[in-house]
């Protein structure tokens, strides 16, 4: 998770599960968990920066395409259920619009898909601005 500010505001999530970690984590580490619980903060480390770097070339490529300059803050992650996740941006954006942007992102790794999922939480503001960007 992480915070967009300048030209627009809100946040950005990347989501992925067991499976997605497991395989990143032996490619990186040499380990496999059968269980979250059983990772050790090398392993978290090792999800947050792949995650950070995922985030940052979505928003880099998405920046470029409506022509904004955006700021990110240092990334947070955590496990959880995919409802105690989204429990955050609901708190600070759900007042607001119910309105997300989703994006499938898909890695393959030694021939094995490992689906993903980015979420672009904007608040109003920066929605309707980059809806008139994208000329909807």
């Amino acid at each position: 998770l992480v915070q967009m500010s300048g030209d627009l505001n809100g946040l950005m999530l990347f989501l992925y599960d067991r499976n997605f970690a497991n395989t990143v984590l032996e490619k990186l580490l040499d380990k496999n968990y059968d269980k979250f619980a059983e990772m050790d903060s090398m392993a978290f480390s090792a999800l947050a920066e792949v995650g950070n770097i995922v985030i940052c070339s979505y928003i880099n490529a998405f920046s470029d395409l409506v022509h904004v300059d955006l700021n990110l803050s240092v990334p947070s992650s955590t496990v959880n259920m995919l409802g105690g996740i989204l429990t955050v941006p609901m708190v600070e954006f759900g007042y607001e619009t119910d309105k997300l942007m989703y994006c499938n992102a898909e890695f393959v790794m030694d021939g094995k898909s490992l689906p993903s999922w980015l979420l672009m939480l904007p608040d109003i503001s920066s929605l309707n601005t980059i809806l008139e960007k994208l000329g909807v």
